[in-house]
C-alpha cells in the first residue's frame, strides 16, 4: 500500500494550493480542491478493487474492514466534491451523517484493535496509539456536531488537537525500541497499519486547523467565484437544520434573485 503514499502526497499538496488560492480571490481554487476530491474518490475506489483483494497478509475479516472504509472514504470524497463545485444532491445532510457514522464505527474498531496490539509490544506504544485514535474519532465526532449544530462544533474542535498533541509528545519520548529484534517506534507503528487513518487524520486535522485559524481571522473565507460567501453560509444553514421554514430554502431563494440580478446586468 506504500506505492500510494506518493498520489496522496500529491492530492494533499494539491488541496492545500487550492485552498490557498481560494483564499486570495482566485476563482479557479474551489475547482480544483473539487477536482483533487475526485481524485481521492478514485484512488479509493482503485484501491478497493484492485489493491485490496491482492494482500495477502490481511485476514477475510480485516479485509472487508478495510473495503468498508474505503467505500465510506469515496462517498466523503464524492460529497465534498458535489459541494466544492455548489452541485445540491438530494439528502446531502444525511449522506454526510451516515457516511460519518460508518467512519467512527469503523475507526474505533481499528483503534480497539491496535490499541490492544500495541500495548503487548509496549505500553508508551499503546499510549501513543491511543492518543492518534483519539485525535481522530474527535475530530470525526466534531466534524458530525458540525453538521448538526456548529456550536458543538466550536467546543469539541479544541480537543482532538489536544490528543494530537499527545500523540507527537509521545512520539518524541518513545524512540526506537528493540522488540523481537527489531527497532520499532509509534510512527513506523502507524505507517504499518492497514487502514486509511492517516489520511482521514491527515484530512481533518488541515480542515478543522483552516476553520479555526478562519473564526480567529488569521486565515480569510474560501471564495467560491460564482456565488456570493454568503450563499454558502445560507446552504450550511439549510443542511445542519438551523433554517426552520417551509417550501423553499433560503438559499434557493437567494439563488433565484441572484440568477436575475445577474440577467439583468447582462441585458442592461
Amino acid at each position: 500500500m506504500k506505492r500510494y503514499n506518493v498520489v496522496y502526497y500529491v492530492l494533499f499538496l494539491a488541496v492545500t494550493m487550492g485552498a490557498f488560492a481560494s483564499m486570495a480571490q482566485n476563482s479557479y481554487g474551489m475547482k480544483l480542491m473539487g477536482l483533487v476530491c475526485l481524485g481521492f474518490c478514485l484512488t479509493f475506489l482503485y484501491e478497493l478493487f484492485f489493491s485490496v483483494p491482492k494482500l495477502q497478509d490481511l485476514s477475510l475479516k480485516s479485509k472487508r474492514w478495510f473495503s468498508l472504509e474505503l467505500v465510506a472514504l469515496n462517498f466523503l470524497a464524492l460529497l465534498f466534491f458535489f459541494r466544492s463545485f455548489l452541485i445540491e444532491i438530494p439528502g446531502g445532510r444525511e449522506w454526510i451523517l451516515f457516511t460519518l457514522v460508518a467512519l467512527f464505527g469503523i475507526t474505533l474498531f481499528n483503534a480497539w484493535v491496535h490499541v490492544w496490539r500495541s500495548r503487548v509490544i509496549h505500553k508508551m506504544l499503546s499510549l501513543g496509539v491511543l492518543f492518534y485514535y483519539g485525535a481522530l474519532l474527535f475530530f470525526i465526532i466534531t466534524f458530525f456536531a458540525g453538521v448538526v449544530r456548529q456550536e458543538i462544533a466550536k467546543i469539541l474542535g479544541p480537543i482532538g488537537f489536544i490528543f494530537l498533541f499527545g500523540f507527537f509528545m509521545t512520539v518524541l519520548i518513545f524512540r526506537n525500541r528493540i522488540f523481537e529484534g527489531e527497532e520499532m517506534s509509534i510512527l513506523q507503528y502507524v505507517r504499518m497499519m492497514k487502514n486509511k487513518s492517516g489520511i482521514l487524520l491527515i484530512g481533518f486535522g488541515l480542515m478543522f486547523l483552516f476553520f479555526g485559524l478562519n473564526q480567529a481571522g488569521i486565515l480569510p473565507s474560501l471564495y467560491s467565484g460564482e456565488k456570493p460567501s454568503g450563499y454558502l453560509n445560507l446552504i450550511r444553514q439549510a443542511e445542519s437544520g438551523e433554517e426552520k421554514i417551509q417550501g423553499k430554502k433560503r438559499y434557493e431563494l437567494f439563488d433565484e434573485q441572484y440568477q436575475k440580478f445577474i440577467r439583468k446586468l447582462n441585458h442592461e
